[in-house]
């Protein structure tokens, strides 16, 4: 693959596709049509480049997710020495979105954190048999 082959509003298209962007964003974020992005991810060189982009993008939104773990730990506890006043200054739905928001990244985190490490041991399994079958 040449990535060198790219152009800057290539390599723009490819880092947002790869991070996750619908076609209409990658554009907006590359500076072209939605239609240049359609026809690049026809050629063989940009689909590969975005192809070989998806996982380190994958890796950085898992790593915010585990990072905001911690915050979503710190709402969580905090709701929970909450007193009654003060809930009740919040208001009880600010509070229970608060709560609920957390949960959910507490538990994508968790997630995320199991797929990167079954993602990394399957890696591994992968290049031991690779290193086995060329024996």
């Amino acid at each position: 693959m040449k990535i060198g082959a790219l152009t800057a509003k290539q390599l723009r298209a490819v880092a947002a596709l790869a991070a996750g962007a619908t076609y209409e964003r990658a554009a907006k974020l590359a500076h072209c049509s939605k239609r240049s992005i359609v026809n690049w991810t026809e050629q063989p060189v940009f689909a590969e480049a975005v192809k070989a982009a998806r996982p380190a993008a994958f890796a950085r939104t898992m790593a915010r997710a585990e990072a905001g773990a911690s915050e979503a730990v710190d709402v969580m506890r905090a709701g929970n020495r909450m007193t009654a006043a003060r809930a009740a200054k919040l208001g009880k739905l600010a509070l229970d979105a608060r709560l609920s928001s957390a949960r959910a990244l507490l538990s994508f985190a968790l997630k995320a954190h199991e797929l990167l490490d079954l993602s990394e041991r399957v890696a591994a399994v992968e290049k031991r048999i690779g290193q086995e079958g060329s024996e």
